[in-house]
């Protein structure tokens, strides 16, 4: 992807570009993004080595846990450092990445360096799901014109992952006849966002009445398959706990839809032996006003008081590891 903020990467996609300190136009003005040498939203490089006096938690996750439209110091992992004295969390998220990409950098930044940690949290926004099973992914370009890519992707044969489109080009392909599930634009479904007007959306999520994700309706539907497959091999990986975090589209906090995601992210912890951060009824258990703050304005993206929230729910997980 061509873009002033990201370096090509012919494994996992791209990173932003090093040493970055800007300000950048997001949803409700500038905000400020300041990068590694290494192409990661964070205030240092990124050591190997650990001091051995404090607790290092590796992130993982998209555009959610980069935080788009936040800047540095005011995003849930930053607020989650600032808690403790002894901690760094180290974020690797990227905007517009899934869970698959996401597996990949754990592996190319952290695994292969041998780089040392005691925690490591997967941010696994729900919609992700889709991500990990498109092989294309659209992005708009300088001039908003939609660009297709290709995107690294797993694919399973009995029972194990195998990595494809890499290397990666960093060219757009043109594509002509193809499925139009194998491309991935993220968000809620293209059709619906666009042809049903805003106070039928609300009263259909108020009344629970439509589920954006429905992959997650059985686990044994290929999509959640694949899924859990990338989440179980990770956890594997990892001598030290994992902790998954799904994040919830607004649909399931400013209405009643029924989160039935959960349920397959508590199977794929309870047969990994890994932890669940469930933000969820952080979301819910709010005054009508404050759910309206969580986003931003006219955007699915936490706002810095999202951001709070969610720092508070991993900040509580922590106490209980008594870090």
């Amino acid at each position: 992807m061509k873009n002033y903020l990201y370096q090509h990467n012919e494994v996992f996609g791209y990173k932003y570009l090093p040493n970055l300190s800007i300000q950048h136009p997001g949803r409700e003005g500038l905000y400020t993004i300041e990068t590694n040498s290494q192409g990661f939203r964070y205030h240092k490089d990124f050591s190997i080595n650990k001091d051995p006096d404090k607790k290092r938690i590796l992130l993982f996750g998209d555009s959610f846990t980069a935080a788009d439209s936040i800047s540095n110091g005011y995003r849930y992992s930053d607020l989650v450092e600032q808690q403790f004295e002894n901690l760094e969390v180290f974020n690797f998220a990227i905007p517009g990445i899934g869970t698959d990409q996401q597996y990949l950098i754990y592996q190319e930044e952290c695994l292969r360096k041998k780089m040392d940690y005691d925690f490591i949290i997967i941010a696994v926004l729900i919609e992700n799901i889709k991500r990990v099973n498109a092989q294309y992914r659209v992005y708009l370009n300088e001039d908003k014109k939609e660009e297709v890519y290709k995107k690294p992707y797993f694919s399973m044969r009995n029972n194990e992952l195998i990595l494809n489109n890499v290397p990666l080009s960093q060219e757009p392909v043109k594509l002509t006849n193809f499925n139009s599930k194998d491309k991935a634009y993220g968000g809620t479904p293209k059709g619906f966002r666009n042809y049903i007007p805003d106070w039928l959306k609300d009263l259909i999520f108020f009344f629970g009445l439509y589920q954006p994700i429905k992959d997650y309706n059985q686990n044994t539907k290929k999509e959640w398959k694949l899924l859990s497959k990338i989440l179980s091999d990770w956890v594997h990986s990892s001598k030290k706990p994992i902790m998954i975090m799904p994040i919830p589209l607004h649909h399931y906090y400013e209405g009643n839809v029924k989160p039935i995601y959960l349920e397959r992210f508590k199977e794929v912890a309870s047969e990994t032996n890994s932890i669940m951060i469930n933000p969820l009824p952080y979301f819910r258990d709010r005054t009508k006003e404050e759910i309206k703050k969580i986003r931003l304005k006219n955007d699915t993206h936490p706002s810095k008081y999202g951001h709070k929230l969610l720092s508070e729910v991993i900040i509580s997980q922590l106490k209980l590891l008594n870090l």
